[in-house]
């Protein structure tokens, strides 16, 4: 005598084995630990003067912001050094005094936003947060 419900279960599971694959779709990969990370830097149009503002990575000259300008540098990921004065051209020159160092730990791949500030005692970063 044939059972026609045996072949049934075996149907189910390969069903089920199928369904399992195809269920859960990959994430993302893992940026590689050699890849970059962004720093993106901008100034407000309504900065209390008119001094371009020049920024240092690491110590090394990386750009100069006028009022209302922005960029975006790629940094090694980890440890980075960061700080920004007023430019030393022109008028500018007499009011020159270098930020301090801000540190910041980046991972590969991470982006990180920051406002230049400028008060009575210097220039600054200040990090927005989202």
């Amino acid at each position: 005598m044939r059972h026609p419900l045996l072949p049934l279960p075996i149907l189910l599971v390969a069903g089920l084995a199928l369904a399992a694959e195809d269920s859960i779709p990959p994430g993302p990969p893992d940026p590689s630990p050699l890849a970059p990370a962004r720093l993106m830097i901008g100034r407000d149009s309504s900065a209390p003067n008119a001094c371009d503002v020049t920024l240092f990575i690491n110590g090394q000259l990386a750009a100069e912001l006028a009022p209302d300008q922005s960029v975006t540098l790629n940094v090694p990921s980890g440890e980075v050094g960061v700080s920004a004065s007023l430019s030393s051209a022109g008028y500018c020159a007499e009011s020159n005094t270098p930020g301090a160092v801000q540190s910041a730990i980046l991972k590969p791949g991470e982006t990180r936003q920051y406002r230049v500030m400028v008060d009575t005692s210097g220039v600054f970063l200040s990090p927005l947060i989202d």
